[in-house]
Order: structure tokens, then sequence, then C-alpha cells
């Protein structure tokens, strides 16, 4: 990168500078400036990623941890203007530095609670956490459907041979659809469970995520639950 006077000292491009050649129309230059920022802060970027699988078992800590630093560097880079106004009036780089951090600190665990319901949502790594973990980054009401859910799983008949193997069964079925129809097909999961009850509320929050109408959802729930039916007893059979 170029060098600048800066406060009569000659010095590499300040935070600043970077952010506002990132946050510029010229493609190449914002590629270059937003290389640079993220060399010169790998490190400290990816820690705060990091401190946020704390609580976490091994095998999903480092899969999350680079999961959130992907989010954070692209909330950086699309970013720029909102973190210039961050760093208004700040004169010293340290300063500059410190208000970005802090800034990058406090919005680093909204990027983790949003990849979590985009990307983890219907992965195992629920599963592995304590209650209070699951508080610090889900909402209050995705928190308490999944306690009510462990509650229910907790009440089946494990020793059931059986059972056990029907669920074993299913899992693998279920596997095999797509991420964004796992997750509808959780988020639908007690219309299909109380068939013939309304429950426009779970409706409602469904079209509002996928962005579709009632009668869209309808029918897609019903193709979606067709299809595990019939994976369900394909893979049944071939155990």
């Amino acid at each position: 990168m170029k060098k600048e006077i800066n406060h009569l000292k000659i010095s590499p491009l300040s935070e600043r500078q970077l952010l506002q050649m990132i946050a510029s129309k010229d493609k190449q230059q914002a590629e270059e400036a937003f290389k640079e920022f993220t060399n010169r802060h790998t490190n400290r970027l990816y820690e705060l990623c990091h401190n946020q699988t704390e609580g976490y078992p091994k095998d999903h800590k480092k899969k999350l941890a680079y999961s959130i630093f992907g989010s954070l560097v692209l909330y950086l880079f699309e970013n720029a203007e909102t973190l210039l106004k961050v760093i208004k009036g700040k004169r010293s780089s340290l300063s500059m530095q410190a208000a970005i951090f802090s800034h990058l600190e406090e919005h680093v665990t909204i990027l983790f609670k949003d990849m979590l319901k985009d990307q983890w949502l219907d992965k195992e790594v629920y599963l592995s956490l304590p209650p209070k973990e699951l508080r610090k980054i889900i909402d209050q009401s995705v928190y308490q459907d999944h306690i009510c859910q462990l509650d229910e799983l907790l009440a089946l008949p494990k020793k059931d041979a059986a059972f056990r193997k029907d669920m074993k069964v299913f899992k693998k079925a279920f596997k095999t659809f797509k991420p964004k129809d796992r997750k509808f097909l959780i988020m639908m999961a007690v219309p299909i469970l109380e068939k013939g009850k309304q429950h426009p509320e779970i409706m409602a929050s469904v079209c509002q995520e996928f962005g579709i109408t009632e009668e869209t959802a309808r029918q897609r729930n019903f193709r979606l639950t067709n299809r595990l039916k019939t994976s369900f007893e394909k893979e049944k059979k071939k155990n």
C-alpha cells in the first residue's frame, strides 16, 4: 500500500483511510484496502470470533469460529461507512482501532446469533450447549422451544430398540433434505404433529421467515411432509 504524511509523520495508511477506500466505488481500490485491513488485524478479528465459541465442545469450536470469522469480515467490507462514523473525531491509530474493535466486539454477538439461525439451526451444535449458553445466543422464544423439545425427547421410551432404530432411520432421511427445507419442517413441526389444529402464530412466523404467502407455505408443507414420509419408508426398507 502507498504511504502518506499523517500528522506530520510518514506512516502506512491509517484505518480511516483504509475504510474510506473500502467504502469507495472503486472496486480494485476497495479490494486492496480490504485485504490490507484484514491482513493487518487478522489475529484480532479471529480472537473476537473465537471468544464467542466458549462453552462449545472442541469438535464444534473451530468450525463455528471460522464461520463467524467469515461473517465478520463480510460485515466489515459491507459496512465500512458505519465504521467510519464509529471513528469520527478519533485522531490516533490506537484510538481508531479501539473504537473499531469495541464496535465489532458488540456486533459479533449479533452476527453469531444470526449465523446460528441461518447455518446451524437444525444441527447438533444446539444440543451440545448448556442452557445458560443457549440463552446468550438465541431468542428467548427459540430457547424455550428448544428446552420443550429436549423435555419431550427425554420423556420418550429410549430403551425401546425399535423406537431407537426408527429414530436413526428418520434422522438419516431428514439429512437428505436441503438446509432450508429442514428449517421449514422444524418450524412447522407443531402443525405436523397436531394435524387439524390451527396455529396462526406459527404460520405467520414461517411466512415471515421465508417471505412466502400462507397458501405457498401450506403447499410447501404438504409437499415436504410427503417427501419426508416417503424418504423415511425407503430408508426403513433398506435397514
